[in-house]
């Protein structure tokens, strides 16, 4: 059974582009500092996000069909490379490690 977003999965990659973009937008503000018990949210947030990146990549990418794995993992590299821009570019921005 297809569900909606796999019947138009061209909907799944707003949704993606949607997602990087929050993604980089948060990524962007400045660090005031350590704030303690942010620690757990913020791994929280980061195990979400990217759950959510990868999950519509991949209903955008396979369309309903699950038989090809290769672009399952090819999500999950995407993904993961979209982490790791991430993380650089969070070098950038003044306050974030």
């Amino acid at each position: 059974m297809e569900t909606w977003f796999e019947k138009h999965y061209n909907i799944s990659f707003v949704v993606v582009l949607v997602i990087a973009f929050i993604i980089f937008y948060f990524s962007s503000i400045p660090a005031s500092g350590y704030q303690p018990g942010l620690g757990i949210l913020t791994k929280v947030y980061h195990l979400g996000i990217f759950f959510l990146l990868s999950l519509f990549l991949i209903i955008g990418l396979v369309k309903g069909k699950m038989k090809n794995k290769q672009l399952i993992f090819l999500a999950a590299t995407l993904s993961i490379c979209y982490a790791i821009l991430d993380e650089t570019h969070q070098l950038f921005v003044s306050g974030r490690t």
